[in-house]
Parts: structure tokens; sequence; C-alpha cells
């Protein structure tokens, strides 16, 4: 059954699912809280105006596509997870959701993650850590493609 989260901003109705796994200082990893950088990562979008679905897991993320009744605008994803390949889960999800773009994160630069297979050369990645203005930006330039 899927459910329908809605958009609280009619100036925004962007929505934007949000993958990024935290390690908390126990060292344990996921789970039901938000860590410190999917917090801020939320509130920006927020502040932005955006809607924001968390995800914590890979599996939950399916899940909340799969479950969702309105369009997802974008996924922003780390590309490195211990559950999961980001660039594979991607695929996945825009399988079952081919209007969700898709923005990587990541700790590494754009050549390692090239280099080391994680994503091929011009796809989306926003290098960790990323600035408000940034995000900002990038996310406008895949909404919408005119601005950049």
């Amino acid at each position: 059954m899927r459910q329908n989260f809605p958009c609280f901003d009619v100036d925004h109705c962007d929505l934007v699912l949000v993958l990024q796994i935290d390690v908390d200082l126990t060292g344990a990893v996921g789970g039901k809280k938000l860590g410190f950088a999917a917090q801020l990562t939320r509130e920006m979008l927020k502040g932005f105006g955006y809607a924001v679905l968390d995800s914590g897991r890979p599996f939950e993320a399916i899940r909340i596509a799969e479950r969702h009744e309105g369009p997802i605008s974008l996924l922003i994803t780390d590309i490195v997870m211990p559950e999961a390949n980001g660039r594979a889960l991607a695929e996945k999800l825009t399988a079952v959701r081919p209007e969700m773009k898709v923005l990587y994160t990541s700790g590494y630069e754009d050549d390692a993650c090239v280099e080391q297979g994680e994503l091929e050369a011009g796809c989306p990645l926003l290098e960790k850590p990323f600035t408000r203005g940034t995000l900002a930006k990038r996310i406008r330039e895949l909404l919408d493609p005119t601005m950049s």
C-alpha cells in the first residue's frame, strides 16, 4: 500500500528522499536516530522549502519509494554504505521512480569515486563536507537544468 507524504510548502513542492548513513560516537552504523550529517542535511533542505523523507538504511529507502503515492523529485544518497552500494541502490530506486533525479554524496573526491568504480564520470556528486550554498546549487542544477 502506497503512503502519501504531503508537501507543506506550496512554493517548493519538490520532495527529497535522503539516505545518509552516519556513524555515531559508539561506532554503531545507521539505526533509528539520524546522525549529525543527516540531520544537518535535512534541516538545510527544509530551510530551502523542500519536503523531506528520511531514510537511515537502504532497505528503508526502497520501502519508502515503493509506498509513497506522489512523485519524489530527488534522492540524496551516500555512495559508500555498509549495507549497499549507493549507485546500485539508486538504480533500483529510479527503476521504481523514473522521475527521480539522484545526487550522490561522499567523503571521497570525485576522481577517487570514478577511479574506484563507484561512479561513472559526470555523475552528480557532492563532496562532504558541503556548504548550504553548494547543496542548494547542486539541487537546483539537477531539478531545473535551465538554471545552470
